[in-house]
């Protein structure tokens, strides 16, 4: 059995958030809080070492860039979140081994 995750956290980014400087905040409106970008990668982490989470898609919104060059240093995913990242984990504990295709471009 394997998890594919697709968020799609654009939908949750608070408005005016995510591009530029200024980091991206994630609504979680079901609980409550909200999660700045690295500590939306943190749950993914967390996730990724507790589940048999194979895929990966949205993690991030599109635009949240800064968020982006964290996750693919903390977790090996790369691209936007319009890309489909996969990566492998045989085991909970071993490393994620990312790839990523790019979709053609929008207009």
């Amino acid at each position: 059995m394997a998890i594919a995750l697709d968020p799609a956290t654009s939908s949750i980014l608070v408005e005016g958030t995510g591009t530029g400087n200024v980091t991206g905040q994630y609504r979680l409106e079901r609980e409550g809080r909200t999660l700045d970008s690295g500590q939306l990668i943190d749950l993914w982490e967390k996730w990724i070492a507790k589940y048999p989470i194979v895929s990966l898609e949205d993690g991030l919104a599109e635009d949240d860039w800064a968020g982006w060059a964290e996750q693919t240093k903390r977790l090996g995913l790369e691209g936007p979140a319009s890309w489909a990242t996969t990566y492998s984990s045989p085991t909970p504990s071993s490393s994620p081994a990312a790839s990523a295709s790019r979709p053609p471009t929008r207009s």
